[in-house]
Order: structure tokens, then C-alpha cells, then sequence
């Protein structure tokens, strides 16, 4: 009797380990290709030129993936592990060298769906990179998008299922649950960010005015920009940070110095607004004033008040929502940046 009690018990601690394993199923050593549709091509890490992809093929990591205006593909990593490549999208799927388990997607454009096992982050990890953040992936369902122009680069990120964290030049938001959506527009030149809470809640991190990080509580249409300007010598830059509530109030100015890991150009291509470096001291700008708005200052429809935040003389980047496309967004922003002179805006040092 004790001899059977002991062989289901045996039984049963097995049958468990082996549904962990299949559950955590890690990564394969390659990747494969499936699932392709129209056009696919693929890039070896030390080849020029673009081939045609092979459906159901296996590809070192470092390959770069691109699909044609029809085409689409499943970069399947293993068992309820894969990302479907969207039409004109492309990709570089690589590794950390130090930990191979550790995963990587840059997004060069396109759109990107993620779909992995709850427990897949026991046996490796997933990075998303995009030109104006980085999402880490914990066992979820999401989606990414990029768009670039000549001046910016948007970012949706949108949490289908599950957690997943988002982070980038002075900021993080160490969680998006199920049904949030993060917008992100970045300068090329790292001036420049803003983000904007599509859906949902979250919070999210920046420093004080000790330049030390802490957490903001943001809902649905709550938005954060954030300004970056060089020292004189470069190794320091000053930020500057304006926290707007939804209805477009200024709710809290922040700004800080510290020492800058990233090339930046001593003078912004989107500057910072004397009222913005106003309100970020605490000043009063009497030219935003609520009861004494600007005479050329366009009226709004909605019937709310216009705040601080709403007469800053910078771009108005008011949208990565349903409300407008990116192309509208774009043809703003660049309407708005200053002409580049030498006086100006000097060409930045070093890489992004």
C-alpha cells in the first residue's frame, strides 16, 4: 500500500515539473519564420542585401525581418511564444551577448503583436526597442507601433493582456496592465519627449527637482513633456518636465541638472518656452494668465478653460489619440521647429 501511495506521489511531482516545463517552454536557439504572407525578406547580420524569407525556415538571432506593404510573417520563438510582423514593417531580432536568454526586437517601423506564456519570463526575457523607448515584456499580449518623419518619432504601446513596462530618456513606467495604452513622441535629436496616456492608468516615474525619481499618478489623457538642453561643456544637461492633468491643466513643473549620457545639442530644436522655464521655478508668466488670454490665441470649442500648459509657445503635439493620424501630427510639429542655423541648432556630437 505504501508502495503504491509512494509511486502516485512520485507520478504526481513529475506530471507537475513536466507542466512547468511545458508552461516556461524557453526559447529555441534560433528562431523560425511562419505564417508568411506576401512579401517577407531577411537580412543576415553580416550580409548587405535582403533575401526572400523561407516559410517555416530557422534564422540566427541578429537577422533583420521586413514585410512589404501586403506582406506579413510570425517570428515564432517557441511553443505560445511568437510576434506578428504587420505589413511594412521592419525588424532586427537579436540577443543580449551576456545572457542569450534575453531576447530582442528593434523596431525600425511598422507594427509588432506580441503574444507570450504567462510564465514565459522564468526562462527568458523580451525586450521591445523603439526609436523613443523600450518595452520590457513579463508574460502578456501586447502591441507596439512606430512611425518616423523627418524631426520626430511616435510610439503607441498598447497592453492587450497581462503587464508590461515601459521606459526611456527620464522616464519609466514601470507597468501598463490590460487595456492600457502609452503614446510616446521623441525628437531624433533626444530634445525633446512626450507622453500621453491613451487608456487606462499608470504611473509614471521621473526625478525631482533633486533629481531624484519619483512616481506620478497619470489617468486617461494626462501628458508629461519633457525638454533636454546641453551644458556649455556637454556634460551635463538641464531637464525640464511639465506634467499636465486631463483637461490640459499645468499640475506640477519640475526641473533638474545632472550629467548627460547622451549627446545633446546645446540649444534644443524644440526649445524650451520661457514659460515653461518659468513655470518650473514657480514663476508667474503674466502672458498666460487664464483671465487674460492672448488676443491671437485661437478659441476653444469645448468649453473648458484654457490653462498655463495650453498657451505654451511650443509644438503643439497634442495627439497620438484616435482623435488624429500621425501624418497631421508630423506636418504640425515640423511646421512649428525653428529653422535649423548654425547659431542656433549646432549639429549634435556622437550618435543617439
Amino acid at each position: 500500500m505504501n508502495s503504491s501511495i509512494r509511486k502516485i506521489a512520485v507520478f504526481t511531482l513529475m506530471t507537475g515539473m513536466m507542466a512547468g516545463t511545458i508552461l516556461a517552454a524557453p526559447f529555441e536557439e534560433l528562431f523560425q519564420l511562419k505564417g508568411i504572407s506576401g512579401k517577407c525578406y531577411v537580412k543576415k547580420a553580416n550580409d548587405t542585401k535582403f533575401v526572400k524569407a523561407e516559410q517555416n525556415k530557422a534564422y540566427l538571432y541578429g537577422t533583420a525581418v521586413k514585410t512589404d506593404k501586403k506582406g506579413t510573417a510570425t517570428i515564432f520563438f517557441s511553443k505560445k511564444n511568437t510576434c506578428v510582423l504587420k505589413a511594412n514593417t521592419s525588424v532586427v531580432v537579436s540577443e543580449e551577448k551576456a545572457n542569450k536568454k534575453n531576447k530582442i526586437i528593434t523596431i525600425n517601423t511598422g507594427n509588432i503583436s506580441v503574444d507570450l506564456d504567462e510564465e514565459f519570463h522564468k526562462t527568458n526575457g523580451l525586450k521591445i526597442v523603439t526609436a523613443a523607448g523600450t518595452c520590457k515584456a513579463i508574460g502578456c499580449k501586447f502591441k507596439v507601433a512606430q512611425t518616423g518623419k523627418t524631426d520626430m518619432d511616435s510610439v503607441k504601446v498598447n497592453c492587450d493582456k497581462g503587464t508590461i513596462g515601459a521606459s526611456g530618456a527620464d522616464f519609466e513606467i514601470p507597468l501598463l496592465d490590460e487595456n492600457d495604452e502609452l503614446g510616446i513622441t521623441e525628437a531624433k535629436d533626444n530634445s525633446f519627449t512626450r507622453l500621453e496616456v491613451i487608456k487606462g492608468d499608470m504611473d509614471i516615474v521621473v526625478k525631482n527637482a533633486k533629481a531624484v525619481a519619483e512616481t506620478k499618478k497619470a489617468t486617461k489623457g494626462s501628458v508629461v513633456k519633457i525638454w533636454r538642453e546641453a551644458s556649455g561643456s556637454g556634460k551635463t544637461k538641464t531637464v525640464t518636465i511639465l506634467i499636465t492633468n486631463p483637461e490640459g491643466a499645468l499640475k506640477e513643473a519640475i526641473t533638474y541638472t545632472e550629467a548627460t549620457k547622451v549627446a545633446l545639442p546645446k540649444v534644443a530644436a524644440v526649445a524650451v518656452p520661457a514659460a515653461v522655464a518659468k513655470a518650473a521655478k514657480g514663476e508667474a508668466d503674466p502672458k498666460t494668465k487664464k483671465d487674460e488670454p492672448k488676443k491671437d490665441e485661437p478659441k476653444k470649442d469645448d468649453g473648458k478653460m484654457q490653462d498655463t500648459a495650453d498657451l505654451l509657445p511650443e509644438p503643439d503635439l497634442v495627439g497620438l489619440s484616435s482623435a488624429r493620424g500621425d501624418e497631421a501630427i508630423h506636418a504640425e510639429i515640423a511646421s512649428q521647429l525653428p529653422a535649423p542655423t548654425k547659431k542656433s541648432t549646432p549639429t549634435p556630437v556622437g550618435g543617439r
